[in-house]
């Protein structure tokens, strides 16, 4: 069972919300009363996707459901991305400081955490020894296709709701693209994602 938050495009969220019913998970659209759906049902585990989730709603599940186990994805480690943002000089110091605290004080309070790399996983250990942290790789199937091996195209997809994303895709254009367009000048690039930003819609 999971809670997903309601999507401002409804056709699209009954979409996938009738993709995931027909594979028997059952979602319930936020705002949700968290506290009565926990109560209805026994659960053996509950999976919190982001430290910010697991801040707000570990303690209600394990209340709930104090004989389940609480795993939290990190997804990324949120503190050491906000600690090379302040290196740059695109984020304060204080951020990656608050986040750190608050990241870690989410992971003590489960039984696991999910890293998606090694990297990760030690970085983790390295602030707390005591965590149990595994690592769950991001899982990409690949396929071989037919391409037109001349074709100059290139596509970036991603939501500009996340931050890095904005910021890696600026920095591309700037540094990199005049260097493809150099010497491929006939190539094109392709920009998808929701929200874009308006620096990236001047591009």
């Amino acid at each position: 069972t999971c809670w997903a938050e309601q999507e401002s495009n409804a056709d699209s969220c009954r979409r996938y919300r009738n993709m995931l019913e027909v594979r028997g998970i059952r979602v319930f659209e936020w705002p949700v009363e968290l506290g009565h759906r926990l109560a209805c049902t026994r659960y053996d585990i509950g999976l919190f996707e982001f430290y910010w989730v697991a801040e707000h709603t570990l303690p209600l599940f394990r209340r709930a459901q104090p004989h389940a186990a609480a795993i939290v994805d990190s997804v990324d480690v949120a503190f050491a991305r906000e600690e090379l943002a302040a290196k740059v000089g695109v984020a304060g110091p204080h951020l990656a400081s608050e986040t750190k605290r608050r990241e870690l004080a989410a992971y003590r309070t489960a039984d696991a955490v999910i890293a998606v790399s090694e990297a990760d996983r030690a970085l983790l250990l390295a602030e707390d020894a005591t965590l149990h942290v595994g690592v769950v790789r991001n899982i990409v199937r690949t396929r071989t296709v037919d391409r037109n091996p001349a074709s100059k195209q290139l596509v970036f997809v991603g939501s500009f709701n996340w931050p890095p994303n904005s910021d890696g895709l600026l920095w591309f254009m700037r540094e990199v693209w005049p260097l493809v367009q150099e010497q491929e000048p006939e190539s094109t690039m392709n920009i998808i994602g929701s929200n874009p930003t308006e620096p990236i819609k001047d591009l």
